[in-house]
This record gives C-alpha cells, structure tokens and sequence, in this order.
C-alpha cells in the first residue's frame, strides 16, 4: 500500500531501482 503511493509520487525509477515495481518501468 504504501509503496504504490511512494512509486506514485516518485518518478518510477525510485520503486524499479528498488525492483519493487519491476512491472511499473516507464517507456522512457
């Protein structure tokens, strides 16, 4: 839960650094 609003505010690559949201990687 409180990842998902983390990885919302962050910019993604902050949650794919920490391969959390691995499927949440941006096309840029």
């Amino acid at each position: 839960e409180y990842l998902a609003l983390t990885g919302a505010r962050l910019d993604g690559k902050e949650m794919l650094s920490a391969g959390l949201a691995t499927h949440f990687v941006p096309s840029a």
